[in-house]
């Protein structure tokens, strides 16, 4: 009775199965084609956002470095005038307004020095954007590696899912090896 039923209905979608298989091997060259496309466009991609993004972290960490020279400058600068207004003070003939105008000038070098800084680190992390879609950069991605499978039973205990897991691999290494890995035992039973 259920064999019969089983027949029919394959008699019944065979057709059906052989078009959905020939139209899946219309579509499957033209699809791994483009999937192997999309892949080296990927690659490419990764390969100039990290570059890019290596290129402007250099030039942010350059003018960081300029922005801490000329905030050094700027120190310096400062301390002439202090010291020409301490000359001045104690008698001796110094041109105040000149310290004054050069410490001025270094310290405004210095602002325009730190808002170049500040512009290179937003710059830095670097997007890729044009058309109609969202920019794009890359993501972190988290990556899990077993390190010591020991210590993370032990300490997560073993659950079905983990169990099951284990007795898959255990089927495979059996299919393959034509035993089963140590640890792992067998049992019969009858079921109707």
């Amino acid at each position: 009775m259920i064999a019969d039923l089983e027949a029919e209905r394959q008699y019944t979608v065979g057709p059906y199965n052989a078009a959905v298989k020939e139209i899946n091997n219309k579509y499957r060259a033209p699809r791994f084609a483009l999937d192997s496309l999309k892949e080296i466009l990927k690659t490419r991609l990764e390969t100039f956002i990290r570059e890019e993004r290596a290129r402007r972290e250099a030039e942010a960490e350059a003018a960081r470095q300029l922005a801490l020279e000329a905030g050094k400058l700027a120190r310096e600068a400062e301390e002439k005038e202090r010291e020409a207004i301490a000359e001045a003070a104690s008698g001796v003939v110094v041109d105040i307004a000149a310290s004054t105008a050069a410490a001025d000038q270094a310290f405004q070098s210095f602002q325009k020095a730190e808002r170049i800084a500040a512009r290179a680190d937003k710059d830095a992390d670097f997007l890729l954007s044009g058309g109609t879609k969202r920019r794009m950069g890359l993501k972190t991605k988290e990556i899990l590696v077993l390190h010591n499978w020991h210590k993370a039973i032990d300490e997560m205990g073993l659950s079905e899912v983990l169990i099951e897991a284990i007795l898959k691999e255990a089927r495979a290494f059996r299919k393959q090896h034509g035993r089963l890995p140590n640890g792992i035992v067998f049992t019969t039973e009858e079921v109707l």
